[in-house]
């Protein structure tokens, strides 16, 4: 049994699909051979771990408990894992953004909208950073002194539509009305 700290990158030592006992949930979860995760607190037995890619959303990952005779450490030479929706830095990968690719995305929107699974199109979208459908966004905005208000802007991400915003803002001359009782 091997010594672990918080932070070592750690892989499974035996190979197959392992079972995990999730921290946060019930149920089971089963991560492939292969996977690398990294030990966010360690016990007597076991290791707490959060395995890339293996997540609920985004900005909070499962913790899993792993026995530790069933792990080992990482090759730290190994390149990290690449994370949801990034571009891999293969020098060959095209960006969702790429104009090549455009018909593509616009496709798939077409075919969502035709078969009613927009709003798991519009959280595919989102996740791995690809564009999403266009759809109108309402927009937050503080003026000055605690005067808010919202726009709303038609886009095809949260992103977009808040920069879209910013540029509708800076370019406005704004005017005062008259007042009224």
């Amino acid at each position: 049994m091997t010594d672990f700290e918080v932070g070592d990158r750690i892989q499974f030592s035996a190979p197959g699909n392992h079972r995990l006992e999730p921290l946060y949930f019930y149920g089971r979860q089963e991560i492939a051979e292969g996977t690398v995760g990294t030990a966010v607190q360690v016990g007597t037995n076991k290791v707490r771990v959060t395995f890339d890619g293996v997540e609920h959303k985004p900005e909070s990952p499962y913790y899993f408990w792993v026995e530790k005779d069933g792990i080992e450490l990482a090759d730290p030479n190994a390149p990290k894992p690449r994370r949801l929706g990034d571009v891999p830095d293969d020098g060959i990968s095209i960006g969702p953004d790429d104009p090549r690719i455009a018909w593509l995305w616009k496709d798939a929107e077409k075919l969502a909208t035709a078969k009613g699974y927009c709003s798991q199109y519009d959280v595919l979208t989102g996740v791995l950073n690809i564009p999403g459908r266009a759809r109108t966004f309402k927009v937050t905005v503080t003026l000055a002194k605690g005067i808010t208000t919202t726009i709303s802007n038609k886009a095809h991400s949260k992103a977009e539509a808040e920069e879209n915003v910013r540029k509708i803002l800076a370019e406005a001359k704004p005017t005062v009305g008259t007042a009224s009782e």
